[in-house]
């Protein structure tokens, strides 16, 4: 008797428009079902094609077999990060725009709260020009604010999303290397390190390439906030330009203190697994020179 599946539910961010994806309106009809009931596996929606293991997985592979052959032909080793980073440098290119826009949003913020205390040190109840001028202030935080709300959850669904890409590419091309190994092969390869691979390096693509972004953005922000710091504050110290220095640098350092740290961390460990995943794809490789060299 043959099994029977589930009904497969469409998932709505397939046909959703800007607006909808924008503040994630496409996911309310699941949230009305888990304000009524716990979520069962039937309540799930199907996968987007393009986030399918077989497709995710046969265009990393064209690249890692691209790469192959271009260390053959120059006599090196295969790169397995190259093959990552020609797969997915333009999802991360956009992603980076992400955090450049997002933190210079949040760079902003200080300076227009800085403008806003300035009226008020000199406030002059007859100039009416410094008071609709500080309405527009007013008007660009609150903008402001909005903006780095909807950019916050963008970027890190997406980030998310990018990990979970290059996980599950990962985890077809160790499926399929496993299942295409030789006793030979498999002499030199056990069970538990094809398990381990599955089952805890691939996992740390999920959070390493949002952490290496931000710790890249964060070099750009430092930038940008001293030279903005020199020249609107100058040698001049007033309790507005005060606030304003130390607002802005305290946006750098939340960055630094809390991002750059398990930046280094996650990056280190996916390394370390990139090295691993990459050993087990030149076994193949390695098993095709021997078999070469006895015939």
């Amino acid at each position: 008797m043959l099994p029977v599946y589930p009904e497969v539910k469409p998932n709505p961010l397939q046909d959703a428009n800007l607006c909808s994806r924008v503040l994630f309106w496409w996911l309310n009809p699941l949230f009305k079902i888990g304000h009524k009931r716990r979520l069962e596996e039937d309540d799930m929606y199907s996968v987007l094609p393009e986030d399918r293991s077989k497709h995710l997985g046969e265009e990393l592979q064209g690249y890692w077999d691209q790469e192959v052959l271009r260390a053959e032909k120059a006599t090196r080793e295969p790169s397995l990060t190259k093959a990552i980073i020609k797969c997915y440098w333009k999802s991360y290119l956009v992603l980076g725009i992400f955090t450049l826009i997002e933190e210079s949003t949040r760079v902003v913020q200080p300076i227009i709260l800085g403008k806003i205390i300035g009226y008020f040190e000199n406030y002059n109840p007859t100039d009416s020009a410094a008071l609709y001028e500080a309405y527009g202030y007013a008007g660009v935080l609150s903008a402001c604010t909005l903006v780095l709300a909807i950019l916050h959850h963008l970027y890190f669904y997406h980030v998310q999303c990018a990990g979970m890409r290059l996980r599950v590419a990962m985890c077809h091309m160790i499926y399929r290397k496993a299942l295409r190994l030789s006793n030979l092969a498999m002499g030199k390869t056990t069970t538990g390190q094809i398990v381990n691979l599955l089952s805890n390096d691939v996992n740390r693509f999920d959070q390493a390439p949002g952490c290496a972004l931000c710790s890249v953005s964060m070099i750009k922000i430092i930038v940008f906030v001293t030279f903005t710091t020199y020249v609107l504050l100058g040698n001049v110290i007033t309790a507005s330009r005060v606030f304003v220095a130390v607002t802005l640098y305290g946006a750098v350092r939340l960055t630094v203190t809390l991002f750059f740290p398990s930046a280094v961390e996650k990056v280190s460990e996916a390394v370390v697994s990139i090295r691993r995943i990459k050993l087990l794809s030149s076994i193949a490789a390695a098993e095709v020179a021997v078999w070469s060299g006895h015939s």
